[in-house]
């Protein structure tokens, strides 16, 4: 009979894994705290309305290229509306839609769970029974059926969507 092989664990560095304190980190916190700020309080620092149109102030490059113009810092697009803008108005609605869903998850999941936990073996095989199947449904086969939901000169509405299994 073979002696058993001993397998050391790893050990920590001394000057220890943790990458808060390094400046990629900040560098990170910074860019978060920023698009909070701006979710938070970007509407009221908007000088303009985002969906206005300004024909005459099309198309104008970011304030880096040549020809910009005062008050467009990221230009404008064909319509002249003012693109900064339209990405931080954008920011909030995108939280709010983020914060939305993972309310809903959050409380579908413990409902479900608390459910399977109570009730025991058959009910807790049944609620993992369909969430297994949801888990199985083939991406490939709702990837497919999407081209089929978009008419010509709609913008693309994917319906099947809400199908695809998120972690």
């Amino acid at each position: 009979m073979s002696e058993p092989i001993a397998i050391q664990a790893p050990q920590p560095s001394s000057t220890g894994s943790s990458r808060i304190g390094t400046a990629g980190f900040a560098i990170g916190i910074a860019i978060v705290a920023l698009v909070v700020v701006a979710a938070v309080v970007g509407n009221a620092l908007v000088p303009q309305d985002p969906f206005t149109q300004d024909l005459g102030n099309r198309l104008k490059p970011p304030f880096w290229m040549e020809g910009t113009q005062a008050g467009h810092l990221l230009g404008t697009d064909q319509y002249g509306r003012d693109l900064l803008w339209r990405a931080v108005g954008g920011v909030g609605i995108a939280f709010l839609i983020g914060a939305g869903v993972t309310i809903v998850v959050l409380v579908l999941g413990l409902t479900l769970g608390s459910v399977a936990g109570y009730y025991g073996r058959k009910t807790d095989m049944a609620i993992t029974g369909l969430i297994d199947l949801a888990w199985g449904f083939p991406l490939l086969l709702v990837a497919r059926s999407m081209p089929g939901e978009v008419h010509a000169g709609q913008v693309n509405r994917p319906k099947s969507r809400p199908l695809l299994p998120t972690p």
